[in-house]
C-alpha cells in the first residue's frame, strides 16, 4: 500500500514539475491578432530604442541588457538570473548603402541566402523581412528573423521559443523616419 502511494506521489510531482517547465511553443505563423497582443502586455515593461527608432514590451519577470546609446544590441532574457536568452536584436545603419536584404547578407561573413536554411517571407510590425529556420551559430540554433526598416536592417535571433517571444515580437513597433 505504501508502496502505491509512494508512485502515485512521484508520477504525481513529476506532473506538476512537468507543468512548471518553460513549454516549447512552434511559432509557426509569427503573425498575432493585435488584440491578443495590447491584452497580453498589459502591464509588461516598454524598452525604447531612439537611436534605431522601435519600442516593444516585454514581461516585467524577463531582463534586457543592450549596447547603450548606439543602440545596435539588445538582448532580452527570459528571467532575471540573465541565463535564458529569448530573444537578441542586432541593429545595422543602412541609410548610406540602401541595401536590399540580399545585398546586405552578400557583404556578410555568412550569406543567409545562399545557405540551406529554410526560408519564409515575413512581415512584422509593418516591416518585410525573411525568417531563416534553424540558423547555426556558436553551437546554438535559433531561427533568425531579418527585416528591411528603411534606412536600417534589423537581425532578430529567436533564441527561446516560447509564448511570450511570440508575443515579445508582435509588440514590435517602428516609428519615425
Amino acid at each position: 500500500m505504501k508502496r502505491r502511494i509512494v508512485i502515485l506521489l512521484l508520477i504525481f510531482s513529476v506532473i506538476i514539475l512537468g507543468g512548471c517547465a518553460k513549454e516549447q511553443v512552434d511559432l509557426g505563423d509569427l503573425q498575432m491578432d493585435d488584440r491578443i497582443v495590447k491584452d497580453s502586455v498589459k502591464g509588461w515593461m516598454v524598452y525604447t530604442n531612439p537611436a534605431y527608432r522601435y519600442e516593444l514590451r516585454l514581461p516585467k519577470s524577463w531582463d534586457f541588457e543592450d549596447s547603450g546609446e548606439d543602440g545596435k544590441t539588445l538582448k532580452l532574457f527570459s528571467d532575471k538570473d540573465k541565463e535564458n536568452l529569448a530573444i537578441a536584436i542586432y541593429c545595422y545603419s543602412n541609410w548610406q548603402e540602401n541595401y536590399s536584404l540580399q545585398d546586405f547578407y552578400k557583404n556578410q561573413e555568412q550569406n543567409l541566402f545562399e545557405s540551406d536554411y529554410e526560408k519564409e517571407d515575413v512581415t512584422l510590425a509593418g516591416k518585410s523581412g525573411v525568417r531563416f529556420k534553424g540558423v547555426q551559430k556558436d553551437e546554438k540554433t535559433y531561427d533568425l528573423i531579418a527585416l528591411e526598416a528603411n534606412d536600417r536592417i534589423i537581425e532578430i535571433e529567436l533564441r527561446e521559443f516560447i509564448e511570450e517571444s511570440k508575443i515579445v515580437l508582435n509588440s514590435l513597433y517602428f516609428y519615425g523616419n
